[in-house]
């Protein structure tokens, strides 16, 4: 049996002056037969890459999720003005208005863009501890044709699909939102019994490598695609404007995600407050991606000779966040666990990372994934402030 999740596309974005305004997917490279090869480097499993405005040299997280954004800081230094504002909502449907301005001379590599629409940022919240000015979005790509590659941390950037030695048999077809050009993609989630294909967001910002639309999760209660591991109340994912509400989440299996012919299999993924779900940069874990705004593919080529991956891990029975410059406990995914932690308390120190005298900065950089399976755990309890430490382990 076959099922196909088709959910209502919510760009997130409506214009609040100026009608004239035609939206974030605009803007041109200057040149034409180009290629340039930009390196990137990970910090805290976000892709970093340099590009200058006007000549001067920025940091850019960057994010296919989402449009070219700049911060207040860079625009005051480049002197540029708002030309409109919009109603901009972020990953976890909190919305607020930004300005947005024209910018011309935008290089990546050797490329200039000119005219391309972008958002100004006040602040970046916890994504200024990473150091960047800004997105490289969607928008200021979509006339391209970008190859990641993950085994010498490069991005290739051309027009030309023939200098990439392509194979269409490792691609699927690639939607392009008319919106701020976002890369959607199908995918095929794949039981005993059934199949479903579902409409996913390429997204280079978000960790982590399936995430789950709570609206998909509901629709597809019915026909036992997901396995319900865990449901909760808490929250677990920072967005433009700060943390995600506190609200009911899941924690599922799926036996089986493929894109085009290549399986990955023994997903566990979590639910996010987005309409729709997102594959993200672990992606790059198991293969090259190339993203061909130009014609509409998307392609996938996976390292080695193999046909599928498992993707089967233990993980922690809850979830760490940033909030008020603190770590604190974002949800409680083992039932057995209430009482002794509960979402809001504050995280002390956790195996071998002591929080104590770190700034906002060094707690969100520490390396979670060099904790032992098995540790103690020292939480602050949020409501009588009473110290206590346990013993967690991954399951």
């Amino acid at each position: 049996m076959k099922l196909l999740f088709t959910l209502i596309t919510v760009l997130g974005i409506s214009t609040l002056f100026a009608q004239e305004y035609k939206g974030l997917a605009q803007g041109q490279p200057a040149q034409k037969n180009y290629l340039t090869t930009v390196p990137y480097t990970f910090k805290r499993d976000k892709m970093i890459v340099q590009a200058s405005i006007n000549n001067k040299t920025y940091n850019f997280l960057f994010d296919t999720g989402a449009p070219m954004a700049i911060t207040a800081k860079v625009a005051k230094e480049l002197g540029i003005t708002s030309v409109n504002k919009l109603q901009i909502q972020d990953a976890n449907g909190a919305s607020d208005s930004l300005a947005v301005v024209n910018l011309n001379n935008i290089k990546i590599g050797t490329v200039t863009f000119n005219g391309v629409p972008t958002l100004v940022v006040d602040k970046l919240g916890p994504l200024e501890c990473l150091n960047i000015d800004g997105f490289i979005g969607s928008n200021v790509l979509r006339n391209s044709i970008v190859q990641i590659l993950p085994g010498n941390k490069t991005i290739i950037i051309t027009d030309s699909p023939k200098s990439l030695k392509l194979s269409r048999k490792n691609s699927v077809k690639m939607f392009v939102e008319p919106g701020q050009a976002s890369p959607l993609v199908s995918i095929s989630l794949l039981t005993d019994k059934m199949d479903a294909d579902e409409t996913v967001l390429i997204d280079t910002g978000m960790s982590g490598f399936y995430d789950l639309s709570t609206a998909v999760y509901k629709n597809a209660q019915q026909y036992d695609l997901f396995k319900t591991l865990a449901q909760a109340t808490g929250f677990y994912t920072l967005g433009l404007y700060g943390n995600s509400k506190s609200e009911l989440q899941y924690q599922v299996k799926l036996p089986e995600l493929a894109i085009g012919k290549f399986g990955f299999k023994n997903i566990t993924a979590t639910t996010t407050s987005d309409l729709r779900s997102r594959v993200g940069i672990e992606l790059l874990k198991h293969g090259n991606i190339t993203l061909d705004y130009l014609n509409g593919r998307f392609y996938f080529e996976p390292f080695g000779d193999k046909k599928s991956v498992d993707l089967a891990e233990k993980s922690w029975p809850f979830k760490p966040v940033v909030k008020d410059d603190k770590i604190i406990i974002g949800i409680v995914w083992d039932a057995a666990l209430a009482g002794k932690i509960d979402a809001g308390d504050e995280i002390l120190s956790f195996g071998n990372l002591n929080f104590n005298g770190m700034d906002v900065c060094q707690k969100l950089l520490s390396d979670f994934k060099a904790v032992a399976d098995n540790v103690a755990l020292v939480i602050k309890d949020a409501e009588t402030g009473e110290v206590r430490t346990l013993q967690v382990s991954k399951e």
